[in-house]
């Protein structure tokens, strides 16, 4: 390390009980009332065990006096949301510089706010993010280089040689120790810091005595942020392009605008809404089941089918096209749930329920909370007269999406269809406390209530349903007295 003509002896003991008692428990114990007390003694100690050309240098700064000013100081970077933070850095270093003597002479600090805000924008914010904390240290070391190229000891020339190595070196094992210790190091890190400051100071002036060139930050490093910049850029630039050629966009949840096939649109727009037309048997369920699940006005999956982009996909080819890019997709993402969940959406939309079974199965095990593989999965075991089961799923669906009418529906469907009629009316009602004048759940209630024997608030949700165009409503209102 490049050294001047400063000198530093105290050890790491020496400053012990005052860092521990003072700066640490006794700062602590007051609610930092104590601090600017501690915070001179340390200063003193400092002073006392530095040479300045030989010269003794002694430290006559106040607790009272930095208290006060530590309080104004406080109050102006509250006041500017921060903004007074290097005049509040650069007024403590202009009071600190003043209370430091080299044998009858004050010091004084030159440096201004301007200076420091810039500075320190620059190497403390900006290029430690665009180098992602990489700059970090240097950006530190430029700032305590300014400060000692600003400070004339004893009121004399002052430069500064002590090197960035050395500084990183300084800092990553005190850093290190400090951890290993529970900051029992602490004294002696600070004495690793100031032996590294005080021995890279040159003062004064006279003949043979050549000063350090000014501090200055390599062009490398000032080229290194905005390549990293640039490098990071075009890596962003990149992968959008890839997502948006390989269809990208169809796995990140989003809803596509428009018709979806069946259904009309709405907070749940591709969901299944399952309708009920009376009690059946038990032969007949699971096949009137699987036959409602087309004919709700809302479709399954989070993915609705785009719009078709050409006269193949107008065709029929949609399904099996959106099929190949997830399969394109999952040999790059293995463990994306949101591909599964697609991919078995495509297969219960195809008829293909026991592969779409397995899909929402492995969605489910990459994504516990994934709301949609419930719903789906559980609308595959209505089809299949699994009822538990998709009760199950329904219930988990609305454990983590409260507010889904239709989730709310279509296990009163299911409670329909296993005979539960109190169970399915409580349900219907819940989802018409969120979406009151849906002519479906309306419909489903009014059956509910009929198969329940309540035939007067049957008649009225049918008759409500009806008006509000749903059309089967008029078949069970014809068989009613």
């Amino acid at each position: 390390m490049p050294e001047g003509n400063c000198d530093f002896s105290g050890r790491g003991r020496d400053y012990f009980l005052t860092v521990i008692i003072h700066l640490v428990l006794l700062t602590a114990l007051t609610a930092g009332i104590y601090g600017p007390w501690a915070m001179v003694r340390i200063f003193k100690l400092k002073a006392s065990h530095t040479r300045v050309r030989g010269r003794t240098v002694r430290f006559t700064g106040k607790g009272k006096d930095l208290l006060v000013s530590s309080l104004l100081w406080g109050l102006l970077i509250v006041v500017t949301i921060g903004i007074y933070t290097p005049w509040a850095a650069c007024s403590f270093l202009r009071w600190k510089a003043a209370n430091t003597w080299v044998e009858e002479r004050p010091s004084e600090f030159t440096g201004s706010g301007v200076d420091l805000f810039f500075l320190g924008l620059v190497h403390l914010l900006l290029f430690p993010l665009l180098t992602l904390g990489l700059y970090l240290f240097w950006g530190l070391y430029r700032i305590y280089a300014w400060k000692e190229e600003h400070t004339r000891y004893g009121g004399e020339r002052t430069s500064f040689g002590a090197g960035v190595k050395d500084f990183i070196k300084v800092s990553l094992l005190s850093g290190v120790l400090n951890v290993l210790t529970l900051n029992i190091f602490s004294p002696w890190a600070l004495c690793m810091l100031y032996r590294w400051q005080i021995r890279g100071l040159m003062v004064g002036q006279g003949e043979g005595m050549v000063h350090f060139p000014p501090v200055k930050t390599p062009r490398v490093l000032l080229l290194l942020p905005p390549a990293i910049g640039f490098l990071f850029a075009w890596w962003l630039s990149t992968t959008l392009t890839h997502y948006l050629e390989t269809g990208k966009e169809l796995f990140q949840g989003q809803l596509i605008k428009g018709s979806a096939p069946g259904g009309s649109g709405g907070k749940d727009a591709q969901r299944v809404r399952i309708t009920m037309s009376g009690k059946q048997s038990e032969e007949q369920k699971t096949p009137a089941a699987a036959k409602d699940m087309g004919q709700g006005r809302r479709t399954l999956g989070i993915f609705a089918p785009p719009r078709p982009r050409d006269e193949e996909e107008s065709k029929g080819a949609s399904l099996e096209l959106r099929l190949g890019r997830i399969e394109s997709f999952l040999l790059k993402n293995p463990a994306s749930p949101d591909g599964f969940y697609s991919r078995g959406w495509v297969h219960q939309m195809k008829g293909d329920l026991d592969k779409a079974l397995s899909d929402y199965n492995q969605a489910l095990r990459l994504n516990p909370v994934f709301v949609d593989a419930f719903f789906n999965r559980g609308v595959i075991y209505v089809q299949t007269g699994k009822y538990e089961l998709a009760v199950e799923d329904f219930s988990s669906a609305l454990k983590h999406e409260k507010g889904s009418a239709d989730a709310f529906s279509n296990r009163g469907s299911v409670y329909f269809q296993q005979g539960k009629f109190e169970l399915a009316i409580q349900d219907y009602t819940s989802a018409l406390k969120i979406v009151s004048d849906d002519p479906d759940i309306l419909y489903n209630r009014g059956n509910a209530y009929v198969e329940n024997g309540e035939i007067q608030k049957g008649k009225v949700d049918l008759i409500r349903a009806e008006a509000l165009g749903q059309k089967s409503a008029s078949e069970p209102l014809k068989r009613l007295p």
